[in-house]
């Protein structure tokens, strides 16, 4: 077995805080903003550097009228990924992401490692 060599510094790898909504939450990928049921909004721009963006984890159901979809296809829509610029360390905004009114849980994704 090889062991694992740490990515060299330069490797241009961005950095992703992984984070799952709480229920009746989502993001409107229009605007920006984490949106309750109930009509609250939250802008976490401002909490994030410039260059910043989050996506779902699976945006090919987003095409799927929310009538149709799944409770499971809902379910996977609670997932989303918030993808920091170059030089920008996750584990820095992991606290901040996670108090955010709409987060669940917020994780730092796994190491990259070169074999």
């Amino acid at each position: 077995m090889i062991p694992a060599v740490p990515v060299p510094d330069n490797h241009g790898i961005k950095q992703v805080v992984e984070v799952k909504l709480r229920p009746g939450w989502g993001f409107n990928e229009r605007q920006s903003t984490l949106v309750s049921g109930s009509g609250e909004q939250y802008d976490p721009s401002k909490d994030l550097p410039a260059a910043s963006s989050i996506v779902h984890k699976t945006p090919i159901l987003l095409r799927k009228s929310a009538q149709l979809r799944s409770s499971d296809e809902n379910e996977l829509l609670r997932y989303l990924q918030v993808i920091l610029p170059d030089g920008s360390a996750a584990a820095e905004y992991l606290e901040v992401i996670g108090k955010w009114p709409a987060v669940e849980r917020a994780s730092l994704s796994p190491n990259v490692s070169l074999p």
